[in-house]
This record gives C-alpha cells, structure tokens and sequence, in this order.
C-alpha cells in the first residue's frame, strides 16, 4: 500500500488576489471581470437604478483597486487610477 499524499488544488481566486496585491494589473482585471456582474448586481438590488448601479459597481472596484495600490507603497498614483483600473471601463 502506497501512502498517498494530499495535495490541496491551489485556489486560483488566492493566487490572483496575490498577485493583485504584489501590483499586477492583469490579476485585479481578472478579478474585476469575476466579480462585477455579482458586485452589480447587488447594487442594482439596492438601488433599483441600472445607471446608479453601475456608477456604484465601478466605484467600488475603483476604491479595492486604490487600496491595493496603496498597500504596494504606490501612494502617489492614486489620483490617476480611475482612468487606469479596469474597473473605469465597466460595462454590463
């Protein structure tokens, strides 16, 4: 009998969040695309607006993508990531 050993599928969710943290912009787009459909829906729940809830989707991921820049030490470059997170480009 040979003994097996479990490996634990690593959590791709984990890894991109990971990376996000380390700066990679590709990594909080992955992200971004998984979960603005969940995020929109949510506000479009609580608002019962489509144009508010998407202004709220994007402000939301503007403000996870700011905190995470910030926690990289990229403090200065926060003023001009509305236009750069992809979350700037939402669209339903």
């Amino acid at each position: 009998m040979t003994d097996a050993i479990a490996v634990r599928p690593r959590n791709p969710e984990k890894q991109l969040i990971s990376r996000a943290l380390k700066g990679d912009q590709d990594a909080f787009a992955e992200l971004f695309e998984a979960h603005k459909n969940h995020v929109y829906s949510l506000c479009l729940r609580m608002t019962s607006n489509a144009a508010e809830a998407e202004d709220l989707t994007q402000d939301a991921f503007i403000q996870v993508f700011r905190k995470l820049d910030l926690s990289c030490g990229n403090e200065h470059r926060t003023d001009a990531l509305s236009e750069e997170s992809p979350a700037s480009g939402f669209a339903r």
